[in-house]
């Protein structure tokens, strides 16, 4: 019961900060900070979780960080927290490596792990909201599949970028760039242009194929606000009994499910003429 509600709360509370920074409601609060402190408190806070693991975990600050920096603390040390917690969640052996380093007027943070590593076809979507790099790491490990989408959205919002680089059951590297701001006057420079809403998208009928109740949750949540109708299912069977009886303008299916898979369900419903997108 505690597991559960603690997903739940991550979930709310992932779902509510992406939903606040894509329909612009949501606002950085800067103020005068120390960066060091943000990492020895992240340090503090996950270094039980490594040694549990009987991995290791270390923190490093270079001396040409400026002392403070003007910046939302809370948002950087949440991209922070998010970063770490993610390493060491996907690794077994080895560790995980944080610094915090200068190059000119940019502040670089490097988070580095020994893991599992993500497949060079995967990289691309692992910043996608609800998206892992496979349906087996889900299964294996957990998680919503939101850190990093929030993630690369305040960096983007603070005037940066992340990037990654990985090699699978070598490790993972993120780095984060942003633009060292002193003062107030320093923030107005680094406004980063917000892109234009896209224009709203008409009422659809959507199925909805996926096994776990909070991720339906949390789904059809998303898609109700939207105007859409949903209509779920559990696994790919019951996705197809449901095609046989409603016309729907798109299926949403998940890939790795209990009686019959998204791939297999997907084949099925080709074959059966089903013209309308699935996207997998």
């Amino acid at each position: 019961m505690d597991k559960s509600a603690q997903l739940l709360l991550t979930l709310i509370s992932d779902v509510l900060d992406l939903s606040k920074i894509e329909s612009n409601r949501f606002a950085l609060s800067p103020s005068l900070m120390k960066p060091s402190d943000c990492v020895a408190n992240v340090y503090h806070q996950l270094i039980d979780r490594a040694d549990k693991k009987r991995i290791h975990l270390s923190a490093s600050v270079s001396p040409s960080v400026p002392d403070t920096l003007y910046m939302d603390e809370n948002r950087f040390t949440q991209i922070l927290l998010n970063l770490v917690a993610n390493a060491l969640k996907f690794t077994d052996q080895g560790g995980v490596t944080v610094s915090l380093n200068t190059d000119g007027d940019v502040l670089v943070l490097w988070v580095k792990d020994t893991g599992i590593g993500i497949d060079e076809s995967h990289i691309g979507r692992i910043f996608d909201p609800f998206t892992q790099a496979d349906g087996s790491i889900t299964r294996r490990f957990g998680g919503t599949g939101l850190g990093l989408s929030i993630c690369k959205k305040l960096v983007e919002m603070m005037g940066g970028h992340i990037e990654v680089d990985s090699e699978p059951h070598h490790g993972t590297d993120f780095c984060v760039r942003l633009p060292i701001v002193a003062t107030p006057q320093d923030a107005e420079k680094h406004q980063p242009t917000l892109p234009i809403p896209a224009g709203s998208v008409q009422p659809m009928v959507i199925l909805v194929a996926e096994d776990s109740r909070a991720n339906q949750m949390v789904v059809r949540l998303m898609l109700e606000k939207q105007g859409h109708i949903v209509v779920l299912a559990s696994n790919g069977k019951e996705a197809l009994e449901h095609v046989k009886q409603t016309d729907f303008d798109i299926v949403l299916m998940d890939m790795s499910m209990p009686v019959m898979d998204g791939i297999a369900a997907t084949k099925a419903l080709r074959t059966s003429g089903f013209k309308q997108p699935i996207m997998l």
